[in-house]
């Protein structure tokens, strides 16, 4: 650091000002002042920024905790139905990308990228919700899901009445009792 400062010329200004004269009798001269300075700010500059760092890798680890456990609830709670498994891993993806950018945005790395990806994302979800009904296949589906959610609401409801009877024979110590029914069929939106 101190060649490259006498390199470009740190002490012709000095000399000029008459900052030499004045560090005469010192144990520094200007060359050196200037290294101190930049070594003393480059230090606390890592220094101060080193909770927030902490805090950014705490949040990565929180929010990988979170999806985890969230998309085995979800999943485990829509898993008689046939978009159970998509919807647990929508809600994983969400949840770990708001996650990912919080932590970036607490460091305070990548302020200006995140936040437009953020409104770009709020974009395409307004889009998709507000401007999806006007594409005819899309408009379709829309007018279908309703009448998919019904079916596939009155297909768990059956699977968790066998399992609560199940559950209430196990414990009671009951028989076995087999599956006469096939179980509902599902469809595919």
């Amino acid at each position: 650091m101190d060649r490259v400062l006498r390199k470009v010329g740190s002490e012709r200004p000095a000399e000029r000002a008459g900052a030499t004269r004045l560090l005469r009798d010192s144990a520094y001269d200007m060359t050196g002042i200037l290294r101190k300075i930049v070594h003393h700010t480059l230090i606390n500059g890592i220094v101060a920024w080193l909770p927030r760092g902490i805090v950014a890798v705490v949040l990565i680890v929180v929010t990988i905790s979170m999806t985890i456990a969230v998309r085995g609830i979800v999943g485990g709670a829509l898993s008689a139905v046939s978009y159970g498994r998509t919807v647990a891993t929508i809600s994983w993806a969400r949840i770990l990308a708001l996650g990912v950018i919080a932590a970036l945005g607490r460091a305070g790395i990548a302020r200006h990228v995140t936040r437009p990806v953020l409104y770009a994302a709020l974009a395409v979800v307004v889009g998709i919700l507000v401007g999806g009904g006007m594409i005819a296949p899309t408009r379709r589906r829309w007018e279908r899901m309703p009448t998919e959610f019904e079916r596939e609401t009155v297909t768990a409801k059956g699977s968790a009445g066998a399992y609560r009877a199940g559950r209430d024979g196990a414990l009671t110590n009951e028989p076995v009792q087999e599956r006469t029914d096939p179980p509902p069929r599902t469809t595919d939106m």
